[in-house]
């Protein structure tokens, strides 16, 4: 049942997953992400990427809270509703993007640390 309601994108893998079911999750969510399946049809044509990681700050971590970011890519030729989507590590940090549109051809940098959303900048609250 589990597996189906992923193989649908009904649901998606959340981490910790246990090993015995890791695998073969992921196998099919990758599958229903290809076939543009759920939420993954929201995508637009799946071309949105996270096209840069940068998971260790500089010097002290929690110093400098605001050098650990994605970078989120529309490769889309049309803005993106990004509105109510979420974004979460393996330590189950969550973020909830606010009222959002991703314009055509950009990208959005989603920081660690607090602060003011920007244009170009979402920081989680």
């Amino acid at each position: 049942m589990n597996e189906e309601l992923v193989r649908q994108d009904y649901a998606h893998v959340q981490h910790p997953l246990r090993a015995e079911y890791r695998d073969r999750f992921l196998m099919v969510q990758r599958a229903a992400w290809l076939e543009a399946l759920g939420i993954w049809a929201r995508a637009a044509g799946r071309n949105v990427a996270i096209a840069e990681i940068h998971p260790d700050a500089e010097g002290k971590d929690r110093e400098n809270l605001c050098d650990e970011y994605i970078v989120i890519e529309n490769r889309e030729d049309a803005p993106l509703d990004l509105t109510g989507w979420t974004v979460s590590d393996e330590a189950n940090h969550r973020y909830l993007f606010p009222n959002f549109t991703l314009k055509a051809k950009a990208a959005v940098t989603l920081r660690t640390c607090s602060g003011k959303n920007t244009e170009s900048e979402e920081l989680r609250q």
